[in-house]
C-alpha cells in the first residue's frame, strides 16, 4: 500500500500494491473509456465531412481534405490534458485503486490524482538495480 494525501484538496487515498494484471486491467479500462467517446466523435466528424463535401467539385474537395492534420482526428493526441487526466483517474476509480473517490471532483484534484496514479504505475514498473 502507498498512502497519498493532499490536505489542501482534502484528498487521502491508499493506493494498492500493483501486479501486472492490475496494470493491464487499468490500461484496458482506460482504453475502453477513451474509445467509447472517441467513437462517437469519429461518427460525428464523418457525418459533418459527408455533409460538407456533397456537391463539391474535385478541386474544392482536395482543398477541403488538405485542411485535416493526418493522424490527429479522433486520436488520443487530440484530447486536452484535462481529458487525459480524467480518463486516467476514472480508470483508477473503476479498477478500485481510489476507494471512496468520485468522478465529480475539482479539476485540481483530478490533475493531482493523475500525477499520483502515473507515478504509482511507473514505480511498480521500475526495475530495481541488480
Amino acid at each position: 500500500m502507498r498512502h497519498i494525501e493532499h490536505k489542501g484538496l482534502g484528498l487521502a487515498f491508499d493506493l494498492p500494491d500493483l501486479r501486472q494484471r492490475d496494470v493491464e486491467e487499468f490500461f484496458r479500462v482506460k482504453r475502453e473509456m477513451e474509445s467509447g467517446g472517441l467513437h462517437e466523435e469519429r461518427i460525428a466528424r464523418a457525418k459533418s465531412i459527408v455533409a460538407a463535401v456533397r456537391g463539391m467539385n474535385d478541386r474544392d474537395m482536395a482543398v477541403f481534405f488538405q485542411s485535416f492534420e493526418p493522424g490527429r482526428v479522433g486520436s488520443e493526441e487530440s484530447l486536452s490534458p484535462f481529458e487525459k487526466a480524467g480518463f486516467h483517474v476514472r480508470a483508477a476509480i473503476k479498477c478500485g485503486w481510489l476507494k471512496d473517490a468520485t468522478e465529480d471532483m475539482a479539476p485540481a484534484a483530478v490533475l493531482w490524482l493523475y500525477e499520483r496514479v502515473l507515478g504509482h504505475i511507473t514505480e511498480a514498473c521500475t526495475v530495481p538495480p541488480e
